[in-house]
């Protein structure tokens, strides 16, 4: 219900220039601050509880849910085929026309922009002309769909080398909605989801918020490599991978946790600890799922009772 009303008009608005800044950007980018897709964000966001603050292409990734400028973009191409299409009689094909000739003037208008679209998702408007509505919108799915996820290949590649969803791209592979999605249980979806996307409190990501002095005494962000886990004393960086596979804070726990799932595959004890953290946080079995969610919620409350110990 709330979708139709975001998007009204956008036939119109969802071509205005104003709008477009930068066209050399990816059509992402350009949508991304617009209202619409601010509020699919925030649903998004609230949908998986994952906090304001968690990065947006882990959010839709997880979900597997496109961006809302799919449905713009759409709705503006379903729009001019029906005014191409229209009776040259007709005040709203009188408008078309003239939309046309503003255009072959190279002046800023409806039609510029619609071109601008159909280019960059590498769709021909003389050959659209020929389909059908339901051909056509099919297709402007498709082309929307294939340039969306050269995008979002491009940034996993991003995402691998550096940054904060550095870990989260090792096993995010795919852009499709993740299994543990369907499991009824709205605590192990929200536990499984906050630790894939890094929406937790591990000095991993609860660091870039921290701040230390160079040699200048300047304060500046703390790096990466030294947001070192104060669980232990291995120098490690606390991470998803330390959290689950190594910090001996969490030992009693691991072993019981690791004992259920070789109980449940017998080859699992056999992996590296590498390994064993990629075949978990890419399982699609419900009940190693929620053995998963099981030691992440007791390890949590572990750590947060030591913090508090420490304070």
């Amino acid at each position: 219900m709330i979708k139709p009303v975001a998007l009204y008009g956008c036939e119109i608005w969802g071509t205005l220039t104003a709008r477009i800044q930068d066209k050399n950007k990816h059509l992402y980018d350009i949508f991304k601050e617009w209202e619409a897709e601010s509020l699919n964000i925030k649903f998004c966001k609230y949908l998986l509880e994952a906090g304001k603050k968690s990065t947006n292409i882990a959010i839709i990734s997880e979900l597997g849910r496109y961006p809302m400028y799919f449905s713009i973009i759409q709705n503006i191409l379903l729009y001019w085929h029906r005014l191409q299409s229209s009776p040259e009689s007709s005040l709203l094909h009188k408008a078309y026309t003239e939309n046309i000739n503003l255009n072959q003037g190279n002046i800023n208008c409806w039609y510029k922009n619609v071109i601008y679209y159909s280019k960059k998702i590498n769709l021909s408007l003389p050959e659209c002309k020929t389909y059908k509505n339901t051909f056509l919108k099919k297709q402007v799915k498709k082309h929307l769909k294939k340039h969306f996820l050269q995008y979002w290949k491009m940034k996993r590649e991003e995402g691998l080398e550096s940054g904060k969803l550095t870990t989260y791209f090792m096993f995010k592979e795919n852009f499709i909605m993740e299994k543990y999605m369907y499991i009824k249980s709205h605590k192990i979806r929200k536990s499984i989801c906050r630790f894939r996307i890094s929406a937790h409190d591990l000095r991993i990501e609860k660091g870039r918020y921290e701040s230390v002095k160079n040699n200048a005494g300047q304060r500046i962000p703390l790096d990466r490599n030294k947001r070192i886990c104060l669980m232990c004393n291995q120098n490690n960086i606390e991470d998803e991978y330390h959290f689950l596979t190594e910090c001996p804070l969490y030992t009693e726990e691991r072993d019981k946790f690791f004992r259920d799932i070789s109980l449940l595959n017998k080859n699992f004890i056999l992996l590296s600890k590498g390994d064993k953290f990629l075949w978990l946080m890419s399982n699609e079995d419900n009940l190693i799922i929620t053995k998963l969610s099981e030691y992440l919620v007791k390890a949590f409350k572990i750590r947060h009772n030591a913090m508090s110990f420490h304070k």
